[in-house]
């Protein structure tokens, strides 16, 4: 047995090796470079990346394998006849830990160093407002990764135009191959910026669509692991009427910005949704579409937390949960403002199983409506196939005189504040200050601060470790750059002992010593 362990020692070893001396760096210039180039310097890069439409010679003859790099210059851009793009080539890795790290992971993305211009910005992949190449990865698509353990950083995506009613996985920016287990995993997708998509008109045949990120819609997700964080998902320069920024997966959603979409994230089987700015959900141009903040229509345990959703339009559902049978939503530390009157935190059943699972919102700040006119019942028509709920130390502001009811399940209510909104303004809660509706004062001036109870036990249920602070606001946005930096707010601490405040906010609290708990990624 000792020799057998020492034989799979040294083979993984081997492994290890073999990727980190066999790895190579390749380099890609679409205004300059040319395909029967070596590929393996700046100075004689292609002109296309394997699985772009056009790569040929020795770009085309060439395998990407394990540890392999591929760099597209900074500044330059692929124009629609060099697309879709699409990647089929598997790097190695594990799924222990989120995204792609180690030496087998395959890298798609830039050296700063490397640009065309006065200054790097991202290299950008221009569908030109037209349809792009049809390829295996099915029609539109300007990236597909039928991959595992790739990472795609820095990449700007532009110009998709879609018609019609697409299937699917179609007339998409980024697809990740799902479907079935053990394809699109360990994919890391960072740090890029999805904007400028546009469609023919709903009286000329055109229908919402998912047109950013699309993924696996299993329950669990097939895309083990793979992650989206740190990227800008915009339709601030577009007509502000239409896409879904992510549909189906990635199973793991952090620090990103999503605005000026139909819907953020309607997604099946997550695993955690966290620190990401949700921001005007807008009305679709097509009248039969839904919209939405987050909708999760089945899941296993799934933790929702540090996200803000604000200015979540007219017709828009904000956050929608439907855990499966013997599994739960823990929801705490979102910040939700300026909403629609209906659907502001749905208890939702499964649509996998019946009955459903249990629901779990703690230090939430929730605004329950409009902002001029905050109406809404807070958490309305909880599910009669949801096992149950409990709200425990959330901090909401309605004019409604309850904040709850329910179509069967009698929630567990503990040290919750609802507020008018008149009675919150008096106390300094608004949406326009630097952070929402967060505390200015000390109690009695401000309702929550040590008016709830510790909420350590849910804490240590989730295995996050955020869950001991406050709220971080999710993420600010650099508009000239398109870019995100974590956090928006430094978090507080929430004491070991004692009372905790109500909402998503500690107001000045003095840290304790560090605590213990199995972090999660940021």
């Amino acid at each position: 047995m000792a020799k057998m362990a020492r034989m799979l020692l040294l083979a993984g070893c081997a492994a290890v090796l073999s990727d980190s001396l066999l790895a190579t760096t390749y380099y890609i210039d679409f205004g300059a470079g040319s395909d029967s180039s070596a590929g393996t310097s700046k100075s004689a890069p292609w002109q296309h990346a394997p699985g772009m439409t056009g790569c040929t010679a020795n770009c085309g003859s060439t395998t990407p394998k394990p540890g392999d790099s591929f760099i597209l210059k900074g500044g330059v851009t692929w124009p629609s006849s060099a697309l879709g793009w699409d990647w089929t080539w598997k790097g190695s890795g594990s799924t222990s830990t989120p995204g792609c790290t180690g030496t087998g992971c395959i890298y798609i993305g830039v050296d700063q160093t490397w640009y065309a211009g006065s200054a790097w910005s991202r290299p950008v992949l221009n569908a030109g407002a037209k349809a792009v190449s049809t390829t295996a990865a099915g029609s539109n698509v300007i990236f597909r990764c039928y991959c595992n353990y790739v990472k795609i950083d820095n990449i700007e995506f532009t110009g998709l135009y879609w018609t019609g009613h697409p299937s699917y996985g179609s007339s998409v920016n980024l697809a990740i191959a799902g479907g079935s287990p053990g394809i699109g995993v360990g994919v890391e997708i960072e740090n890029i910026y999805i904007h400028g998509w546009s469609h023919n008109s709903a009286a000329s045949g055109a229908y919402e669509h998912t047109c950013s990120i699309t993924g696996d819609t299993a329950t669990p997700n097939n895309n083990a692991n793979t992650w989206l964080h740190d990227s800008v998902i915009s339709g601030a320069d577009t007509a502000q009427d239409s896409c879904s920024a992510v549909f189906g997966g990635p199973p793991i959603i952090s620090n990103n910005v999503m605005e000026y979409v139909s819907s953020c994230m309607i997604i099946n089987g997550p695993s955690t949704v966290h620190d990401n700015l949700c921001q005007n959900v807008v009305h679709s141009f097509d009248s039969t579409a839904h919209e939405n903040g987050l909708e999760i229509n089945a899941s296993l345990n799934v933790t929702i937390y540090n996200n803000v959703f604000r200015h979540i339009g007219s017709g828009s559902l904000t956050l929608w949960c439907a855990p499966n049978k013997g599994y739960s939503c823990y929801i705490f530390n979102n910040v939700i403002y300026d909403t629609d009157i209906n659907n502001v935190l749905d208890m939702a059943a499964s649509l996998v199983t019946s009955p459903s699972g249990s629901e779990y919102l703690w230090n939430n700040t929730v605004e329950c409506g409009p902002d001029g006119n905050p109406g809404a019942v807070c958490a309305a028509g909880i599910n009669s196939a949801v096992a149950a709920v409990t709200l425990q130390n959330n901090h909401f502001i309605s004019n409604a005189t309850s904040y709850w009811n329910t179509g069967g399940v009698v929630p567990t209510l503990v040290t919750n504040v609802l507020q008018s909104k008149a009675a919150a303004i008096g106390q300094g809660y608004a949406a326009a200050q630097a952070f929402g509706f967060s505390p200015t004062q000390p109690y009695p001036q401000s309702a929550t601060q040590g008016q709830g109870t510790s909420a350590a036990a849910l804490c240590a249920t989730t295995g996050v470790l955020a869950c001991l602070s406050d709220t971080t606001f999710a993420v600010a946005y650099d508009t000239s750059t398109h870019s995100v930096t974590f956090p928006a707010r430094t978090p507080n601490q929430r004491p070991s002992t004692g009372a905790w405040d109500v909402g998503a906010y500690q107001f000045l609290f003095k840290p304790d010593a560090p605590q213990s708990l199995t972090g999660v990624p940021r």
